[in-house]
């Protein structure tokens, strides 16, 4: 699993006269249907040697027949991105498989290269989001482009819904008031939830996403620490499927990004004015 912890522990090995390649490859079945990235991978591997010393030539052949080997065996598994980092001489071999497109590089060092990693981790910081309506809510984790379902909750029998007769004669302010006090009691089940559940994992970005009236009564609700953390909300039925969920998430953390990176360099363009 690729975490911050994870590449703290790969940023110690340097040195002793051993050597990493560090290899990442764009994978994605739909810009390489006929496996071109093995030979991408070729290509960026005969240029680097062309700059190598034999003495390092001979300590990275062991890994570069063991990678070639794992894009040849392994490709059912890869997904939009790989990232390969080896060093035979240490038994270091790691292999991440990304949900996301990286850009090709070959990286042979007395260390690992993990700069890529480490950007993909600072740039798609895992996010929630809660799907919901007055009777339904959904909460998801996404992280690196993928999406994970942590809970579902369900408040049955919210009076207009699914029962006739009885409830429809009262006076429709009391009515309402009925209706009201039902789906107050399941906000604030999906409130505390939410609450409990950031405490555990302190995740800082929040995504909303359900009808207008229900996104306004959740927000509305909302802890002023938990509100702060709401970076976005959508429209949407709360059938919105897992992958429909992750693609409208993905678009609205890429656009706030965009829009950081613009609001970064306006910043130093000012300043140096």
């Amino acid at each position: 699993m690729l975490t911050y912890g994870e590449l703290k522990s790969l940023s110690t090995f340097s040195g002793d006269g051993n050597v990493f390649i560090s290899l990442y490859l764009n994978v994605n079945r739909l810009t390489n249907p006929k496996g071109d990235y093995i030979i991408h991978f070729k290509n960026m591997l005969k240029e680097t040697e062309e700059k190598l010393k034999k003495n390092t030539e001979k300590k990275i052949k062991e890994d570069l027949v063991k990678i070639e080997t794992y894009l040849k065996d392994y490709k059912r598994e890869f997904k939009k991105g790989i990232a390969l980092i080896s060093c035979s001489a240490l038994g270091i071999w790691k292999n991440y498989h990304l949900s996301l497109p990286v850009k090709n590089e070959i990286v042979i060092d007395n260390a690992p290269y993990i700069k890529p990693l480490l950007s993909l981790l600072n740039n798609y910081q895992r996010c929630v989001v809660l799907l919901v309506d007055k009777e339904l809510a959904k909460i998801y984790v996404t992280h690196l482009g993928e999406i994970e379902e942590y809970t579902e909750l369900f408040t049955p029998d919210i009076p207009g819904k699914h029962k006739k007769g009885g409830w429809f004669s009262l006076q429709q302010k009391r009515f309402e008031r009925h209706i009201d006090y039902h789906v107050n009691i399941h906000m604030k089940d999906v409130v505390k939830t939410l609450e409990d559940f950031l405490h555990k994992e302190s995740i800082g970005r929040i995504i909303i996403g359900g009808s207008e009236d229900a996104v306004t009564k959740i927000k509305n609700m909302l802890p002023q620490g938990v509100l702060k953390r709401v970076i976005s909300t959508f429209a949407a039925e709360i059938t919105l499927g897992e992958k429909e969920v992750l693609d409208r998430s993905l678009k609205i953390l890429e656009k706030i990004e965009n829009e950081n990176e613009r609001n970064i360099v306006e910043n130093l363009i000012t300043r140096t004015m």
